[in-house]
């Protein structure tokens, strides 16, 4: 596979790709936020089988639990094994404009609580200052022995990402990308996952 996430509708494709990449990929589903609570992940998918049954479930799964999702397709991802799970967003804080979000990701991100805030844009050296006000940077540095993560790579994420919250910030009410895994020093940081929420258009009255 070419790139790191593709789209893909239609499952004989999605086999073939997996048949001929004999890649593990993850699978989601379409329209529905938080995809792990109604079975819209499956990892470990090394062949085409995998991936046949996968789509099956997913969908259903999908259906199941939304039966208003609007269902295009389901997503095909390398499986990223190891990093340091971490989330990376942007939220409206009004009267300000858009705050751009970091700290400790992955399914506890709401149990942890673990964020920092600050408005949009910020540029690398400020990204750090950010990240070192969570406890997720001491992950980065190798809490305990653990490998280390790409604090570099998800500092320049964070910049980027908050460079898009100050140039569409009129057109977003929030982008969520969790997790993000920081691979180890000079790896870089893959967003696993992302949640774009657009901000809905303000309806005016006559006077």
């Amino acid at each position: 596979m070419t790139d790191h996430v593709r789209l893909l509708d239609d499952l004989a494709e999605a086999a073939r790709e997996a048949g001929e990449a004999i890649l593990e990929v993850v699978r989601r589903g379409f329209d529905v936020e938080h995809k792990t609570e109604v079975g819209g992940v499956r990892l470990g998918l090394a062949d085409a089988a995998a991936v046949e049954a996968a789509f099956d479930e997913i969908i259903a799964a999908a259906r199941r639990h939304a039966p208003a999702a609007r269902l295009e397709g389901v997503l095909v991802q390398e499986m990223i094994a190891g990093g340091i799970e971490l989330i990376a967003g942007l939220s409206r804080q009004e009267p300000f404009g858009m705050g751009v979000v970091a700290g400790a990701g992955g399914v506890l991100v709401e149990l942890m609580r673990d964020t920092a805030l600050d408005l949009c844009p910020i540029d690398n050296a400020q990204a750090h200052a950010l990240l070192a006000r969570t406890r997720a940077s001491r992950l980065l540095q190798g809490f305990r022995g653990r490998p280390a993560g790409d604090a570099e790579a998800f500092a320049a994420l964070l910049a980027r990402l908050s460079q898009l919250g100050a140039a569409y910030g009129d057109l977003l009410e929030a982008v969520d990308l969790n997790p993000v895994a920081a691979l180890p020093p000079g790896r870089g940081a893959l967003v696993l996952d992302a949640l774009v929420i657009p901000r809905k258009p303000t309806s005016q009255g006559p006077p």
